[in-house]
């Protein structure tokens, strides 16, 4: 499920924002399931919603990050030099929004990388713009103001 995104358009994933037509639940499940199927992994997620209401007693719309990960450019990362694995996992914020979902990727997504580890990561990128687009997520456009 590698996707042929280009290296600019995996860079400007830091600053966009992507709609799910799908309920929150519903997308984060199918997200979840993409993400084990194309061998990528989710070593860490947070209930955001969740958190704030236990800890604060504030309800708030469904919210949760999850911090994805490709094993083997983990391995790679942490072989080439140990600090390069310090861009890794990439978070995934998932927040409800009435009757859709939206995602946006939480950055800084660091592209000061050792060369020999810019073009697997920009592949990684690419499985999980692939991985959206597979659940039926769209990037949204905003009007640039002139």
């Amino acid at each position: 499920m590698i996707a042929s995104s280009t290296t600019a358009e995996v860079k400007g994933l830091e600053n966009a924002t992507f709609r799910s037509p799908g309920p929150y639940a519903e997308t984060v499940v199918a997200f979840r399931g993409a993400v084990i199927e194309a061998g990528l992994r989710i070593p860490m997620e947070m209930d955001v919603a969740g958190e704030i209401r236990k800890e604060l007693g504030i309800g708030l719309r469904s919210c949760c990050v999850l911090c994805v990960v490709c094993p083997y450019l983990l391995l790679q990362a942490a072989v080439w030099d140990g600090s390069g694995a310090s861009f890794l996992p990439v978070r995934v914020v998932f927040a409800e929004r009435e009757t859709t979902t939206t995602i946006q990727f939480a950055g800084p997504l660091d592209w000061n990388l050792p060369t020999g580890l810019r073009l697997p990561f920009a592949r990684f990128l690419s499985q999980l713009l692939s991985i959206l687009e597979h659940i039926g997520a769209r990037r949204m456009e905003f009007p640039t103001a002139s």
